[in-house]
């Protein structure tokens, strides 16, 4: 499952706060599910670029707002530092057949 265009799915209202801490908060509800749906062993990173920054909180400066989001979400469940590093590389890696 890739972890990617969240601010697609919040309303306009709800993109109007463009700190990560209240989006990843406004979030939690949703990602809960896709951890407990997914695990982090079958879960990584997107960064949903270019389109983030068209639908995203911060113009241009929406894929650091949603990778601080991704970050403050993955402290959300507690994740251990393996966990953390299965969802921003070491899933993609495995189901991209990357080698490094």
């Amino acid at each position: 499952m890739k972890l990617s265009g969240g601010f697609s799915e919040l309303s306009k209202e709800r993109l109007v706060v463009t700190s990560p801490d209240n989006l990843a908060t406004q979030m939690k509800p949703f990602l809960d599910q896709v951890f407990k749906s997914f695990t982090p062993s079958r879960i990584m990173f997107g960064s949903d670029w270019p389109v983030c920054n068209v639908r995203g909180p911060a113009t241009e400066k929406s894929w650091s707002v949603w990778r601080d989001v991704v970050s403050i979400a993955l402290d959300q469940q507690k994740l251990n530092n393996a966990q953390k590093q299965q969802i921003w590389s070491e899933t993609a890696k495995q189901a991209y057949r990357i080698q490094v």
